[in-house]
């Protein structure tokens, strides 16, 4: 698991956001583009409300075809949601 955290100054537009990743990403890897397989997402509202399109302006500049998995934390809350509806006997 890696993380990284990265101070936005501007709007957090999926454009803006897009931008600098991909700044990032060039810093570290200059064809990260063709060594990208896969990428974790947080949630689908959140990749499609205020970071419209993020992941899929990564996706369209990659190279291969790229694994969309959604973040450790988010199957683990899914997880923790069923199991509480489960003892509360919702369904």
């Amino acid at each position: 698991m890696h993380l990284v955290g990265m101070s936005m100054f501007e709007r957090h537009t999926g454009l803006n956001v897009f931008n600098m990743i991909s700044k990032f990403m060039d810093a570290l890897y200059i064809k990260w583009h063709a060594k990208l397989i896969g990428m974790s997402i947080n949630d689908k509202n959140t990749m499609t409300c205020h970071h419209t399109n993020v992941v899929t302006r990564i996706v369209a500049c990659a190279k291969h075809k790229v694994l969309w998995i959604w973040c450790v934390s988010h199957q683990i809350d899914i997880v923790i949601k069923a199991l509480v509806e489960n003892i509360n006997g919702d369904s």
